[in-house]
């Protein structure tokens, strides 16, 4: 009887209490990846997946949190991520084809060791562990709620797509959402202001938002 008292969550429509799945679950699984997600769906049995969306070097969406790679073993990259060039630290640092299906995200641990001690020779190379794109999450879990963040790269100029700021990459981001394979709710947020404002402006009421950092103040205070 209990069950049936169960009120809905207003924005995805799911019975409460509702699970996000943080990065697919970032203490207990190699996280933003295929089998961190697969891992929150079919054992934490998580009702909506949260991720963080990040721009490559030449604008790829890709889903991670970031910007730092630090737990990332990436092919022809020193292996510890603290012997890494300065310009190779983060993923605005690398176009896509350097990262695509040559990038694999460790295990939770590494995260608690401290950066100069990680070495990340020992992480596997499979398919379930690699950096994803945007589509490609979409593509692989058509149904699934999906609550996502846009990230601090999001204002980088992206010189030879023509997007030189902001505005034209959540444009760009706007697009692949409105052409998303599946059916289920997206909520689409930011600390930033200035993003969701502009996505508002671009989608109206068509995809839910959460509050930026200014506007959770302007309600508490």
């Amino acid at each position: 009887m209990k069950n049936a008292f169960r009120r809905l969550e207003p924005i995805f429509n799911l019975k409460t209490p509702v699970l996000f799945a943080h990065r697919g679950g970032v203490l207990e699984a190699p996280e933003s990846t295929f089998k961190s997600f697969k891992y929150a769906l079919e054992i934490a049995r998580a009702d909506i997946l949260e991720i963080d969306i990040q721009l490559t070097k030449d604008g790829e969406f890709v889903v991670w949190h970031g910007p730092d790679l630090d737990n990332v073993r990436i092919e022809n990259q020193d292996n510890r991520p603290s012997k890494r060039p300065r310009n190779r630290k983060n993923i605005f640092h690398f176009e896509w084809n350097e990262l695509n299906k040559k990038a694999w995200v460790a295990d939770p641990k590494v995260k608690c060791l401290n950066k100069k001690r990680i070495d990340l020779s020992d992480v596997p190379m499979s398919d379930d562990r690699h950096l994803m794109l945007l589509s490609e999450l979409l593509g692989k879990f058509p149904d699934i709620p999906i609550n996502m963040d846009m990230k601090e790269s999001f204002v980088r100029k992206i010189n030879d797509s023509g997007r030189k700021n902001f505005r034209d990459n959540i444009k760009a981001f706007s697009d692949i959402l409105r052409n998303d394979p599946g059916n289920r709710t997206i909520v689409v947020a930011s600390a930033t202001h200035i993003f969701i404002k502009e996505f508002r402006k671009l989608n109206g009421e068509k995809i839910p938002t959460g509050l930026s950092m200014f506007e959770q103040l302007l309600l508490k205070f």
